[in-house]
């Protein structure tokens, strides 16, 4: 269908006395509008000297804004630090229908040739590949790529990731305990609260009081921090759940909360929200560097928040006799089949907390005393006065 037939079908619609008339008029017009300028987005793309850098701005704000499978803003802010660090600095001024195999392998290459580890050259190929699939249009009701391709790894090169080559550290029992021995009563509850649950940093961070069960004994997750601000979406909709603490961990909970009835459970003097990579430098960093840990993948002392939840399902899943179905929804994994999805154990309250009781957390706890934000501490002195 030529440009010309299409404007005028929509203009007609748009113009038309007997659509003004009737009550979806305003809607259908407001639609007529959105389809020309998404059919003049197309016709732009068509153009041969539609660069990589215009497609990949189209294609992120198409990726920001749409309705289905929303793309979380984390990854929205990966995708635009890896486009303005690495591809449009080599490649957003190349036609958008150069980018091809040779193109993605001389990209490729410069990669690897500045220390880009295999997982994050593939994961950056991968933008390339997105970014030239949405250049697309429509062709007898169906949408077809502008510039399909069959992308060549072998000609390409592109390097191999090997999972145990990957960084994805754990810890031992007794870097655990000793990290449970922290003298920074904060930080040495979180460390005892991600060993003992193997919850995520974001998840931890954003639990507040009104999600701990009156007995402290199960904690809800419904939200995460992510710098320093408060996030209702998890990683996929099983990472909403209900997580079931050990008697001990609990009581220290308890603790740690004290007379407080609001608020975050982890958070600053001021009662704000921490960040989770301040945790990582600032503490877990000097930590693990005065126990002696060694990262075995990359020789040093560093090693991320998630250390803690492979940990825990490390101890789950080879020291106890926990079902893997209660493993799964204790650390919020998505299903793989039908019969997770027909598994209902997280409707089981009560085996979900004598398991939790029964295999224990695998590592050795110490005291801990109350974490009082500020604004609380400024109350109990006038209560007192």
């Amino acid at each position: 269908m030529g440009t010309s037939k299409v404007n005028d079908k929509f203009l007609s619609v748009r113009s038309s006395p007997h659509h003004l008339q009737r009550d979806g008029s305003i809607n259908l017009r407001r639609k007529s509008l959105t389809r020309i300028e998404h059919f003049n987005t197309v016709v732009e793309q068509q153009k041969p000297g539609v660069t990589f850098r215009e497609q990949a701005a189209w294609w992120l704000n198409q990726m920001r804004n749409r309705k289905r499978s929303p793309v979380a803003p984390s990854t929205i802010e990966w995708w635009e630090s890896c486009l303005d660090n690495w591809l449009n600095p080599n490649i957003g001024d190349v036609p958008l229908a150069a980018v091809n195999n040779t193109c993605l392998k001389g990209l490729v290459e410069e990669m690897v040739a500045r220390g880009l580890s295999p997982k994050t050259v593939k994961s950056y190929a991968q933008v390339v590949k997105q970014v030239i699939a949405s250049a697309v249009t429509e062709h007898g009701g169906e949408v077809r790529e502008l510039y399909p391709r069959k992308w060549d790894h072998d000609f390409i090169d592109m390097p191999v990731v090997k999972r145990k080559q990957q960084n994805t550290p754990s810890f031992t029992r007794e870097i655990v305990t000793g990290l449970a021995r922290w003298p920074k009563a904060r930080e040495r509850m979180l460390f005892i609260f991600c060993a003992a649950t193997g919850l995520r940093i974001g998840e931890a961070l954003g639990i507040e009081v009104k999600h701990i069960s009156p007995d402290f004994l199960t904690i809800s997750i419904v939200q995460k921090i992510r710098s320093g601000r408060v996030e209702q979406r998890l990683k996929s909709e099983d990472s909403f759940r209900e997580v079931d603490l050990h008697p001990s961990v609990a009581a220290l909970l308890r603790e740690f909360v004290g007379d407080r009835k609001s608020g975050f459970l982890f958070c600053t003097r001021n009662g704000k929200p921490l960040w989770p990579t301040n945790i990582i430098r600032r503490h877990l960093h000097q930590a693990l560097k005065e126990l002696g840990y060694v990262n075995p993948i990359t020789g040093n002392h560093k090693a991320g928040n998630h250390a803690f939840r492979r940990f825990r399902l490390t101890y789950l899943r080879n020291y106890t006799n926990c079902p893997q179905g209660l493993i799964d929804f204790w650390l919020g994994h998505a299903a793989d089949d039908m019969s997770d999805l027909y598994d209902k154990i997280k409707d089981d309250l009560g085996f979900r907390r004598g398991k939790a009781e029964e295999v224990g957390i695998g590592f050795e706890i110490g005291p801990i005393v109350p974490n009082v934000p500020k604004s609380a501490s400024k109350e109990a002195e006038r209560i007192a006065a």
